[in-house]
């Protein structure tokens, strides 16, 4: 299992999923596989899952 996390130090944004929906993109085109996405706020400490 890949388990991509994204750290940010901002507020919320639709543009950071899509970040890493690229990211998530880019590991499937290199043959991985079962990969777990996740955007982590760092100062609320919310963790979302893409």
């Amino acid at each position: 299992m890949i388990l991509s996390i994204d750290c940010k130090t901002g507020e919320p944004n639709p543009s950071h999923e899509k970040q890493v929906t690229e990211y998530r993109n880019l590991l499937t085109q290199m043959g991985y596989l079962n990969i777990e996405s996740y955007l982590l706020y760092i100062k609320s400490g919310e963790l979302v899952g893409v």
